[in-house]
């Protein structure tokens, strides 16, 4: 148990410090040139490139 106890420990300590080192870049983009923007960014395909891009979409209304 104390094993246990220590190992969740270690990974509640070092998860967060992994994850503030990882660059994130954000884009806005107008409604008008959403499907440019995608076709010029994204290629379609699999590369190891696109495997770790995340879109998010966020609407105004």
């Amino acid at each position: 148990m104390k094993t246990i106890i220590t190992l969740i420990f270690v990974v509640f300590t070092i998860a967060p410090s992994i994850a503030q080192e990882k660059n994130i870049e954000t884009f806005s983009v107008s409604i008008e040139n959403l499907i440019p923007f995608i076709v010029d960014n994204y290629a379609s395909g699999f590369n190891d490139e696109s495997a770790n891009k995340n879109l998010t979409f966020l609407i105004q209304v």
